[in-house]
């Protein structure tokens, strides 16, 4: 009879053991993952607003020439 105790309690102590391991692998896991999609999109996040910037600096380059070759037309076909 106490044999029997020990060995259920053995066995009620392992699973316990499963259970917790199975509980810290699955958050270990969740906060991983939460960890590595924050990364990705912050990542993402700063290479659109960096390409965004870049284009804004190639239009602004793009009507600057535009409004210096407008303007030099201009003063040629007044003189």
């Amino acid at each position: 009879m106490i044999l029997l105790v020990l060995v259920v309690a053995a066995l009620a102590a392992a699973a316990a053991v499963a259970v917790v391991e199975v509980v810290v692998v699955v958050v270990v896991v969740v906060v991983v993952v939460v960890a590595v999609v924050a990364v990705v999109v912050v990542v993402g996040v700063m290479v659109v607003v960096l390409l965004l910037q870049l284009i804004m600096m190639m239009m602004m380059m793009m009507m600057m020439i535009v409004g210096t070759t407008t303007i030099s037309m201009m003063i040629l076909t007044i003189n």
